[in-house]
């Protein structure tokens, strides 16, 4: 979805989009956090992406960062929980052997033979299925995230209890992946007042999305989020 709305002329985003600062980094203090970010004009916005924020620990996360960013606007991309696991499971088997931690599961098949029963007994020992407890494997065996982050009844809720419609957004991630541009035409533009500039035309044309600033430039874009084309319009 970054990959889309980063090409709207007034949206800036990190050199690593995902800064992993509320969740790894946070004791480096606010003036570190913001000296990873682009800087930007009167009307321009800055956006980042870190998936991890839904389910890393601290419970108070949620608390945290509308503490220290009061006026951002969240969206929280939603995949299906067994689709997302394997995504995870795919993503985390590609890093270096030193850095993964299904190095030693030769298939998703393998994985799922030992933490599915491994997850099923934490929780069944635990008796409540609590944030807490979830949380509690974020440290210390990592690869049991792969399938407690997909618990969404569990993470969700300190998320919507300290944001609302007005500042979070939530949006299907299967609709996100069929078509990003329409998601983030109707979704994004219609339900975050003030988002797009008002100078900002962003159409439906074909196949295509196509966003035109006050100046006359034009980016084009197909539905799967490649780019056209940039540049001025005739």
């Amino acid at each position: 979805m970054i990959t889309f709305i980063r090409q709207h002329p007034f949206i800036k985003t990190p050199n690593y989009k995902e800064t992993f600062f509320f969740n790894e980094k946070y004791d480096k203090g606010l003036d570190y956090y913001k000296s990873q970010m682009p800087e930007v004009t009167d009307g321009e916005l800055i956006m980042e992406k870190t998936p991890p924020y839904l389910n890393s620990p601290p419970e108070s996360l949620p608390e945290i960062f509308n503490k220290d960013v009061p006026n951002a606007k969240l969206i929280l991309v939603l995949c299906d929980p067994v689709k997302r696991s394997y995504s995870d499971f795919i993503h985390e088997k590609i890093k270096p052997p030193n850095l993964s931690t299904v190095t030693q599961y030769n298939s998703f098949d393998d994985y799922l033979d030992v933490y599915i029963d491994r997850v099923k007994t934490s929780l069944d020992k635990n008796n409540n299925i609590t944030l807490k407890n979830v949380m509690s494997s974020y440290k210390n065996d990592y690869a049991t995230t792969l399938l407690t982050t997909g618990l969404y009844s569990i993470h969700l809720p300190r998320w919507i209890n300290t944001f609302n419609s007005s500042n979070l957004l939530i949006l299907n991630g299967e609709k996100m992946i069929e078509d990003p541009g329409h998601q983030a035409e109707c979704k994004i533009s219609s339900e975050y007042q003030g988002f797009y500039n008002q100078e900002i035309l962003f159409a439906i044309h074909g196949t295509a999305y196509i966003v035109f600033d006050h100046g006359g430039m034009v980016t084009t874009l197909k539905r799967n989020s490649t780019i056209l084309r940039i540049g001025r319009k005739i």
